[in-house]
């Protein structure tokens, strides 16, 4: 049967959502989503696996700090101005759990999450090495230590790890492709479980809130 444009056949497709390219559209200069090369280079399975170990391997040559924010960027899946305002006292290493701050929140949300094993030995281990206590940042400048790292600066260090290790950025931007990967490995059941957690915490402290208001 002979397929007629604007047919009811592009009409379903349309409702699944399906693109069709036009003859004579505008030209698209960014990465092809649909292309074959860009799935292979950008978005074959283990790929942003293998940028990550070896950004981590060559993180500590750029500085110290820029190794903790990959293994909590990675292990954690948020966005680079929520975890580079996370202080100590957010981070219970006996609970195993971050407390994530409604301020730093896109969605104003306050969230206490279990941490992995990886990201709870990484900062451990930074605690130790920056003999840090209360409120003091995770990821101090370097300028004044009071203050959180400015996140053009980790920008900058991120670039130098990508040069040291001879790669070159994925698409999406310098830190997105760490949450994509995060999202991504965690698609399904364990993504689920993550979201019940978090949701169950929030309710949690809300309920405590309420009931001290209360009193």
């Amino acid at each position: 049967m002979e397929h007629r444009p604007g047919g009811s056949g592009d009409r379903g497709n349309e409702a699944k959502g399906v693109e069709h390219s036009t003859e004579g559209a505008p030209a698209d200069h960014g990465p092809n989503r649909n292309s074959p090369n860009r799935l292979t280079q950008l978005e074959a399975p283990g790929h942003e696996t293998r940028y990550y170990r070896k950004l981590v391997a060559v993180a500590a040559q750029v500085h110290p700090v820029l190794e903790l924010a990959l293994i909590v960027a990675e292990g954690t899946g948020r966005r680079l101005s929520t975890w580079r305002s996370l202080r100590w006292d957010d981070v219970d290493l006996l609970a195993g759990s971050i407390r994530w701050r409604a301020e730093f929140d896109k969605k104003g949300y306050e969230q206490i999450v279990p941490m992995s094993k990886t990201v709870s030995k990484a900062l451990r281990e930074a605690r130790k090495a920056q003999a840090a206590i209360g409120g003091s940042p995770v990821f101090p400048a370097p300028q004044d230590p009071t203050k959180p790292c400015d996140r053009y600066l980790l920008d900058r260090w991120l670039r130098r790890a990508f040069e040291r290790a001879s790669l070159a950025p994925l698409y999406g931007g310098l830190w997105h492709s760490l949450r994509r990967k995060w999202a991504t490995e965690r698609k399904g059941t364990r993504l689920r479980m993550w979201r019940r957690q978090a949701a169950g915490a929030t309710r949690q402290r809300s309920l405590s809130r309420t009931s001290r208001s209360t009193r």
